[in-house]
């Protein structure tokens, strides 16, 4: 009778579904607006915690490449220890100027991250990066086309004077008395360089030059 008992209650114990909880989860990311920094100048490199839970308290480093060097910190330096007093943040960000010394591949990396909830539950944490060119003024002028000639030309809608040569420079277009704007339209032999002047331009009653 008692092993029978035994028995009932083993089986009504396995019959108990379990409840998976997740840890929560937490992301350092980095970012800043420029790809490409010339030597000299500095760029500003954003740092964001984040959660889809409420933070509690964090703690990580800022890693920049040796070519950068610290200029500003939002927070006094590239150690964060920082925490909340409420239950409502679910994200912070901290600034960060950088100066490019040398030419090459710059990058800011976050390492030995901690990130506590607002539960003091210890959270997974994503540890972001962003990496981006510095390089010299003279091996800017190096990557420039040297081939600035244009494919086409021509105003839509309109015959240009005289007819399209990639060694001619001037030309000229007679419009009515009335027409206030003319569409521009060009190509070039390099997709590497870049035109200016195209698009729709204004026009006034006389001479409208265009350079």
């Amino acid at each position: 009778m008692k092993k029978i008992k035994y028995l009932i209650v083993l089986f009504a114990l396995c019959l108990i579904p379990t409840i998976k909880v997740d840890a929560a989860s937490a992301n350092i990311s980095v970012s800043t607006s420029k790809s490409r920094v010339m030597v000299g100048e500095t760029v500003v490199v954003t740092v964001k915690v984040s959660s889809a839970s409420s933070l509690g308290s964090w703690s990580f480093d800022v890693s920049p490449s040796s070519n950068l060097s610290l200029v500003n910190s939002s927070f006094g330096g590239l150690y964060i220890v920082d925490f909340v007093t409420n239950g409502n943040t679910t994200y912070k960000t901290y600034t960060f100027t950088f100066k490019a010394k040398s030419s090459g591949t710059a990058s800011v990396l976050i390492k030995n991250s901690s990130v506590i909830g607002y539960d003091e539950s210890q959270m997974s944490v994503t540890n972001g990066s962003v990496s981006f060119k510095t390089m010299t003024y003279a091996e800017l002028e190096a990557t420039y086309s040297k081939n600035n000639n244009l494919s086409s030309l021509k105003v839509e809608g309109y015959d240009i004077t005289p007819v399209f040569d990639k060694n001619t420079l001037e030309y000229n277009l007679e419009v009515e008395n009335g027409v206030e704007s003319a569409n521009i339209i060009a190509s070039k032999e390099d997709s590497t360089a870049t035109i200016k002047g195209t698009g729709k331009v204004s026009l006034e009653e006389g001479v409208n030059l265009r350079l």
